[in-house]
């Protein structure tokens, strides 16, 4: 690889990362985005990785999700202590690395230029982009460094194999392909377009190395970083495995799906005009409710309609048109007779295959998720799953730029207005994305708010000793990561009955508490049910308590 040299390119690399962490750590100083109990799993993972010793192979209840980034985290709550800010800094630290990262393919791929642009881009955001680059729900900034860096690195074996040697760094680089590899599938199998595709390459362009000890020390890097995935699925049930978590996880909601007796066609509709839109920053975004077939009919519809679905088919063109390209240059140059290694144009061959493996990588996970249930029935959280298509962003704005990269002035009328189309709708992206991140700071009382009346709850259960409470999920996780475990809490369903406890040691010491407390949001069923069956059963039974939006009930 060549060494590393700052230049003005590198110079204004360096500025626009600091300006992406700082603009985060601002975020996050702010208690913005508002955690949830899905980002204090990972908190607690991390907090007892740190002091416990302990070493989850995946996200507690999800047999299908590594645990890399909690074990990522867990030196800084060793360090900085446990807290949402803390884990936060991690995910910083990992999108300032991709961003880094990022411009380095996009320069090999393409241009400094681009790779400048991308980066710029990328250091602003909407509120759906930031809350997923800065909400610990343990996987978005690993998979983002870790499908960069792949594509990265298969880069260079692939354009220097024609001169390349059997040395020991060579097999390193194929060892880390290998690791890299096995982290992703660890991590999140929606990384295996990246996956898959990286290591076609290989075979394609790197054939007459892929073989002896080149191959057996990257399948040893790859069974390496997966022997924890393999390890759980040997000794587990055959029903517990990752395999069947998947299925089963997909079932429940195609389930959902058949008993709502939701429209197929609402795939499209929550993939195309609500999540595409949501992660590749259009703002401000109208909710599923306004959209054709998630809720009544509206001047709001189709409104909501035509602008997310003017922003998803200019994505869609995009990309289209960078696929035909990259497709009408490889038949174009792809040698008849000669050697593939040998061919003059072998450079730009790689280069026009890895921009189709990005291009195929970034279809392939819409395609994914369109067809999935998640988009039909409750596209808002599940928009996060597309996120890894921030990866091939310059490769979808590459038929944009090309047009303008010399900055040349075209002289005859239609080419004139060509250019202009295309510095306009740059410069829409980047207005966009820069009026996501100020509407997002605009957002940060609200996080103060729900931050503050979490906080006052938390003293309040403290004060009056009542450590050992039932609620429901979406409390539960973070009352006991927020008072550091001396909390603990179990969760009940909208039965009252045993609901979803990711921790299952939590819900024991719960059940042995003599006097556990009840603590509901108040407009929850679970409050209303309580209310309704328990409370209103035996009143003198049950002191009841409201607190910072929530009601508890404390026995006499």
């Amino acid at each position: 690889m060549k060494r590393f040299r700052i230049g003005i390119s590198e110079l204004i690399l360096l500025a626009l990362v600091v300006v992406a962490i700082v603009l985060r750590i601002a975020l996050i100083s702010l208690n913005w985005p508002t955690t949830n109990s899905d980002e204090s799993v990972i908190d607690l993972m991390a907090l007892h990785i740190a002091f416990r010793g302990e070493h989850p192979i995946f996200y507690y209840g999800q047999s299908y999700l590594g645990s890399l980034e909690a074990h990522l985290a867990s030196p800084f709550v060793l360090l900085l202590g446990p807290s949402v800010f803390t884990v936060r800094l991690l995910l910083i630290t990992l999108f300032a690395l991709f961003l880094i990262l990022l411009y380095n393919l996009t320069s090999k791929l393409y241009s400094r230029k681009l790779a400048l642009f991308s980066v710029l881009l990328l250091s602003f955001g909407s509120i759906d982009m930031l809350i997923q680059e800065l909400k610990a729900f343990g996987r978005y900034p690993d998979i983002l460094v870790l499908s960069t860096s792949l594509l990265l690195l298969t880069a260079h074996l692939a354009l220097t194999t024609p001169t390349a040697t059997l040395t020991i760094r060579r097999r390193l680089l194929f060892l880390l392909e290998g690791i890299l590899c096995g982290l992703a599938v660890w991590t999140d199998q929606i990384t295996l377009p990246f996956v898959g595709l990286s290591l076609l390459l290989l075979l394609v362009f790197c054939r007459r190395e892929v073989r002896g000890w080149n191959l057996v020390v990257l399948l040893a890097g790859f069974l390496l970083c997966i022997s924890p995935m393999v390890y759980y699925n040997v000794s587990m049930p055959i029903t517990h495995n990752t395999f069947n978590d998947i299925i089963n996880v997909n079932k429940a909601m195609a389930d959902e799906m058949a008993a709502h007796n939701i429209s197929p066609w609402r795939r499209l509709v929550g993939s195309l005009l609500f999540a595409l839109p949501a992660i590749t920053g259009f703002n401000p975004i109208c909710t599923p409710e306004n959209l054709p077939l998630f809720g009544p009919t509206t001047v709001a519809t189709f409104t909501c309609s035509i602008t997310q679905g003017l922003w998803s088919l200019g994505y869609l063109v995009l990309w289209g048109s960078a696929t035909v390209m990259a497709v009408t240059s490889l038949w174009r140059h792809w040698p008849r007779q000669e050697p593939l290694a040998k061919s003059p144009a072998y450079r730009m061959l790689v280069l026009e295959a890895l921009r189709l493996a990005l291009l195929l990588s970034a279809g392939a996970i819409l395609l994914l998720y369109t067809v999935s249930a998640s988009s039909a029935v409750n596209p808002g959280p599940t928009a996060r799953y597309l996120l890894s298509m921030c990866v091939a962003l310059p490769a979808i704005l590459w038929p944009l730029w090309r047009g303008i990269q010399t900055l040349a002035f075209p002289e005859k009328g239609g080419a004139r207005l060509l250019f202009f189309a295309r510095v306009g709708a740059l410069l829409l992206i980047l207005v966009m994305l820069v009026v996501g991140t100020i509407r997002t700071f605009a957002d940060t009382p609200n996080a103060q708010a729900a931050y503050e009346r979490q906080q006052t709850l938390v003293s309040y259960l403290l004060t009056h000793q009542q450590t050992r409470i039932y609620s429901e999920y979406w409390t539960c996780n973070r009352l006991i990561f927020a008072s550091n475990e001396n909390i603990l809490c179990s969760n009940l369903d909208y039965n009252l009955e045993p609901g979803q406890n990711r921790y299952p040691e939590y819900a024991t010491i719960v059940g042995q508490a003599p006097s556990p407390t009840y603590v509901f949001p108040l407009t929850s069923l679970q409050a209303h049910n309580f209310e309704a069956t328990r409370y209103a059963s035996d009143p003198t039974h049950y002191r009841r308590e409201t607190v910072a939006g929530y009601v508890i009930y404390s026995r006499r």
